[in-house]
């Protein structure tokens, strides 16, 4: 491995421990704000709104975790995966994926999540990039 090489590597290593680090900081600011909101607020529907939503978001923290630990299990050195009410995005280290690869990790999202395969993109992320 060149010095070149290992800082694609590291390039790569960076972009999903950057990716992880913001979506948790993000997610972690809107807990709070709905925890407030649900600590403050009166009986009625803000409160079990905001406590419907929280829900939904720890629930979408815990999936997302799980597939990217089910997808590096498949041999993938990192994955990134980011779950919404619409979609799932999935991001793999890896130079590219042939259609048996991305076949796989659809099957494995659509039966975490029970999503539809469209909604759910699945792309790479080269070292080189």
């Amino acid at each position: 491995m060149t010095s070149d090489d290992a800082s694609s590597v590291a390039g790569s290593d960076e972009f999903f421990k950057e990716a992880r680090e913001t979506l948790a900081y993000d997610r972690n600011e809107m807990i709070s704000v709905l925890t407030d909101t649900i600590d403050n607020a009166g009986e009625g529907s803000e409160k079990n709104s905001a406590k419907e939503q929280k829900d939904k978001i720890i629930k979408y923290m815990d999936m997302e975790k799980s597939l990217e630990n089910l997808i590096r299990s498949k041999g993938y050195s990192d994955a990134f995966v980011i779950v919404t009410d619409k979609s799932v995005n999935v991001t793999v280290q890896a130079d590219s994926i042939d259609d048996q690869d991305a076949a796989r990790i659809l099957d494995i999202v659509m039966r975490e999540t029970g999503r539809n395969a469209d909604g759910i993109v699945v792309q790479a992320k080269s070292a080189a990039a």
